[in-house]
C-alpha cells in the first residue's frame, strides 16, 4: 500500500509542476546527525549504581524539499524524510496566496494546532539536539504524527497579528490516516487555532488551542493486531513568549507552557513548561541552556503520575556564508530524571547539521 501512495504523490507532484517554469523549481534540504559520546541510563529495578551505557552514531533527520511556484498565487511544496525506515513523505500541499492577510493551504503539513516549538520553529532551526518533552508529547497525545496532519488551513498576517485556522483529519500523516478511518461523523477531526503577535521588535507572544474528536477511530492492538473502534476526545492549549535581541541584541530566549487532556477510555491530564535562554558570544558561537518539565496525571485511577525533568546545556558553532547558516556543530549535555521509575538518563553528544 505504501508504494502505491508514494507513487501517487510523485505523479501528483509532476502533474502540478510540469507546466511551471523550471526556474521556479527550488530544491533544498538538511541533515542532522548525532554522535552519542556517552548515554547513562539507570536500569529499572536494578541495584543502585548499575547503569546502561551507550555510544554511537544516529542520523536524526535527513530531508529533501521540492518547491514550485506555479504562478504568483499557487505553489506546491513537498518534503521527504530519508532517516526513517518507513513513511518517506512528510509534506505534500498546495498553497494559494490571496494576499498577505489570507492564504489557503491544503494537503499534509505541520499543523498550527500545537506548541510554538513544533508549529512555528522549523526543525532545521532548533537550538539543541532535541525539542522539549512537553512539545513532543503534546503532538503525540493529540494524535499528530511527526507534528503533521491532512487538512486545510487559512492563515495570514494583519498588522502585528499572525493567525492560523485549521481543520483536518486528526489522525496524523497520510500513510497512517488512510488506514485508520472507519465511519466518522461529519465534522469529526482536528480543529485548531493559533495566534502570534510581535508586541515589540524582537519580542513575540503566542498561543494555540486545539481539539481532536473521533467518534469511530480504528485502534489496532500491538500484540494481537485485532482492530476495534474507540471514541477520541482530546484538547490542548499553550502559551509562549519568544525574544531575540529584545533589550540585549545578543540574547535570545523562549518560554512555553502547555497543557492538555485525553478522554478515550484512559483519561490523562498532562502539562509542562520549558524555558530556553541563549547568548551569542560571537555571530557564529552561541551558548544555550534549557530547563523543562513534563507531568502526567490519571484522574480516578490508582496509577502513579509521571514527572520528568531535564536540564540541557549546549554550545553551538555555526558556519556562515554571507550571514546565512549553512552548517552547525553543537555540543550538548543533558541531565534527566524520570518518576515514578526513578530513572536518571544523562546524555553527552555532538550533533551536526548541514543545510543546502
Amino acid at each position: 500500500m505504501k508504494n502505491y501512495v508514494f507513487f501517487l504523490v510523485f505523479v501528483l507532484f509532476i502533474f502540478f509542476t510540469h507546466s511551471a517554469d523550471s526556474q521556479n523549481m527550488k530544491i533544498g534540504g538538511y541533515m542532522q546527525t548525532w554522535l552519542i559520546l556517552n548515554q547513562q541510563t539507570a536500569k529499572i529495578n536494578a541495584s543502585p549504581g548499575i547503569e546502561d551505557q551507550t555510544s554511537g552514531f544516529r542520523i536524526r533527520r535527513a530531508r529533501l524539499n521540492f518547491k514550485t511556484d506555479i504562478n504568483e498565487t499557487f505553489s506546491v511544496n513537498t518534503w521527504f524524510e530519508f532517516a526513517e525506515a518507513s513513511k518517506n513523505m512528510l509534506d505534500f500541499y498546495v498553497e494559494a496566496k490571496v494576499s498577505d492577510a489570507l492564504k489557503f493551504t491544503i494537503g499534509q503539513f505541520i499543523t498550527p494546532a500545537q506548541t510554538y516549538e513544533t508549529s512555528k520553529l522549523a526543525s532545521s532551526k532548533i537550538y539543541l539536539y532535541e525539542l522539549a518533552d512537553i512539545s513532543l508529547n503534546l503532538s503525540r497525545n493529540m494524535g499528530h504524527d511527526s507534528y503533521r496532519d491532512v487538512g486545510i488551513m487559512a492563515n495570514g498576517k494583519i498588522e502585528i497579528i499572525e493567525y492560523s485556522l485549521y481543520y483536518g483529519n486528526g489522525n496524523g500523516r497520510f500513510f497512517y490516516a488512510s488506514n485508520n478511518i472507519l465511519n466518522r461523523k461529519f465534522g469529526n477531526g482536528l480543529y485548531g487555532i493559533r495566534l502570534d503577535a510581535e508586541i515589540s521588535k524582537g519580542l513575540n507572544i503566542g498561543m494555540h488551542y486545539s481539539a481532536n474528536i473521533q467518534d469511530s477511530n480504528y485502534v489496532s492492538d500491538p500484540i494481537t493486531s485485532v482492530k476495534s473502534t474507540r471514541h477520541r476526545d482530546r484538547n490542548s492549549y499553550s502559551f509562549n513568549l519568544v525574544s531575540d535581541g529584545f533589550g540585549l541584541p545578543d540574547l535570545f530566549s523562549t518560554i512555553i507552557y502547555a497543557s492538555g487532556k485525553i478522554k478515550d477510555g484512559s483519561n490523562v491530564d498532562y502539562d509542562g513548561i520549558t524555558a530556553t535562554i541563549g547568548y551569542k558570544i560571537l555571530p557564529y558561537l552561541h551558548i544555550i541552556g534549557r530547563y523543562d518539565t513534563y507531568n502526567e496525571k490519571y484522574p480516578n485511577t490508582t496509577k502513579q503520575k509521571i514527572e520528568n525533568n531535564s536540564t540541557v546545556f549546549g554550545l553551538n558553532y555555526l558556519f556562515l556564508k554571507e550571514k546565512s547558516e549553512i552548517a552547525k556543530i553543537g555540543v550538548n549535555y543533558q541531565i534527566r530524571k524520570e518518576k515514578p521509575t526513578e530513572i536518571d538518563n544523562n546524555i553527552f553528544l555532538l550533533w551536526m547539521q548541514v543545510k543546502f
